[in-house]
């Protein structure tokens, strides 16, 4: 099930929208089932003025594993561009938080990400990014910090 709207209003845009989706687990000679309810949750919004675009999202997942009880998963992030001529920049943060059923294992994963594109032609574009990672986990030593950078090329036909 899914909803979603977009609109402009002089020169002011609104983009929302949502989902569910629901599933049942069946369980097999291999595995047992714990739970099987599966159940999936997100939205978004997005507004957009001049340049500036100004938008989040947040999508929540119960039942991440139903193998195990009370396993989720909450994902949100909110994000800030602005475009001016051939270039978009941007910058965006999201954070997730993971819960393996187990009350001594919640994980914490953050993403800060920096971007740029610049419009190459029509339907062409260059695009780099510079973020940051940092996942903490209280099992062991799954806990990490990363600098990731990256590029690519995006054609749109």
């Amino acid at each position: 099930v899914a909803l979603s709207f977009s609109h402009d209003f002089n020169g002011f845009s609104l983009v929302a929208g949502g989902a569910a989706s629901f599933a049942d687990v069946e369980e097999s000679a291999f595995s047992s089932v714990v739970d099987d309810d599966v159940e999936d949750y997100n939205a978004y919004l997005n507004f957009g003025f001049g340049g500036w675009t100004i938008g989040g999202a947040l999508e929540y997942r119960d039942n991440l594993n139903p193998f195990t009880s009370d396993s989720d998963r909450l994902v949100y992030g909110v994000g800030l561009t602005y475009g001016v001529d051939a270039w978009t920049i941007g910058l965006n943060w999201t954070h997730g938080d993971y819960d393996f059923g187990d009350s001594s294992h919640e994980d914490d994963y953050d993403v800060i990400q920096f971007q740029a594109v610049y419009a190459l032609g029509p339907g062409i574009t260059l695009e780099g990014m510079i973020g940051y990672n940092d996942y903490d986990s209280p099992v062991g030593e799954e806990d990490y910090d990363a600098i990731e950078i990256g590029t690519g090329i995006g054609i749109n036909f």
